[in-house]
């Protein structure tokens, strides 16, 4: 079951909602700043506090230090990450504070454009007040580190997003709050950015991310996996697999786009039939919808026990268990 469509998310993605960027009174600002606090959300009648006005990002740069430590089973573990998210943005108005969706984790410093920033917590919101006012326009790089174990999220209905512990690794996936378990941003459907996902965890497993993988090495034991999406994604969009995977790159035609698969290794056998019928299904796809928007696709194959639900990531979507036909068609369908 595809978790694309039903109740929540499809009100979010299908209905045209239409959002004001207000700003509200910047109380406590220092003498001499000029501007306002950017909205601390969008006022998402689903999800009021979901996103955060006052500007646009353009580009996350992640860079992720992963621990995974498993016992006998996956709610016997124990996972850290050490991360570091660039956060490149433009003011859509004069800035003297912004908020950055962030659920749980430890910050440890807050940076805008290279110069220390002022930063505190307020539930979800990571709330940024930069040394000197942000001009409306301006593009700005927001640097936050920060550390710890990050959450799974329940949601009303009761299924589980944000980083989620398998078998043998996580997945973290974010439909639709969830992406604020594992880095900050404006989490918002609305605001797509491009990404670059650099993930390093231990040799003997992988990290399978949105786009194309760019480089991979190894040193003492870890495995650095380097991720690039260069097409605008919904932050509910990315996602991150870390497992013992097997990886397949099914051969393709000319000027088609490149398939990286990853299959949990108990799922392999049974799900290699259908999975090759990936490039099939892209070109009727194109067929009916016209050219493919990305430039690579593939899938995410979990155990059946480790994820609940199906779920359209962006050019690689993850399926719990060895799909069918069917399966592999809405999801894939979905990118356009």
């Amino acid at each position: 079951m595809s978790r694309s469509l039903p109740v929540v998310p499809a009100a979010l993605l299908a209905t045209a909602l239409t959002f004001t960027l207000t700003s509200c009174t910047d109380e406590g600002a220092g003498p001499g700043t000029v501007g306002t606090r950017g909205t601390a959300g969008l006022g998402d009648p689903y999800f009021p506090k979901l996103g955060n006005g006052g500007y646009d990002v353009t580009h996350y740069a992640l860079t992720l230090d992963v621990d995974i430590e498993r016992g006998k089973d996956r709610d016997d573990h124990e996972d850290h990450v050490d991360g570091k998210a660039v956060v490149t943005a433009r003011a859509k108005q004069d800035l003297s504070a912004f908020d950055l969706d962030l659920k749980g984790m430890d910050v440890e410093s807050v940076t805008v454009d290279g110069a220390e920033a002022r930063w505190k917590r307020k539930g979800q919101e990571l709330i940024v007040r930069p040394a000197h006012a942000l001009e409306k326009g301006r593009t700005f790089r927001t640097t936050v580190r920060y550390s710890g174990e990050p959450r799974r999220i329940t949601d009303p209905d009761g299924s589980h997003e944000g980083w989620l512990p398998t078998a043998d690794g996580a997945l973290a996936l974010g439909e639709p709050t969830g992406s604020m378990a594992w880095f900050p941003g404006n989490h918002h459907p609305s605001d797509k950015a491009t990404y670059d996902i650099t993930v390093t965890v231990p040799q003997r497993l992988q990290a399978v991310s949105n786009g194309e993988l760019r480089r991979e090495s190894t040193k003492d034991g870890r495995t650095t996996f380097v991720w690039r999406s260069a097409e605008p994604m919904a932050s509910y969009l990315a996602a991150l697999g870390i497992g013992a995977y097997e990886i397949r790159r099914p051969a393709v035609g000319e000027k088609k786009p490149p398939v990286y698969i990853a299959v949990d290794p108990e799922e392999a056998e049974g799900s290699r039939e259908v999975l090759d019928e990936i490039p099939d299904i892209i070109d009727w796809a194109e067929i009916n919808f016209g050219p493919y928007p990305f430039s690579s696709t593939g899938a995410i194959v979990e155990r059946e026990e480790d994820v609940e639900y199906a779920l359209e990531t962006q050019n690689r979507p993850v399926v719990p268990g060895a799909p069918d036909t069917g399966l592999l068609v809405h999801e894939l369908a979905h990118q356009w």
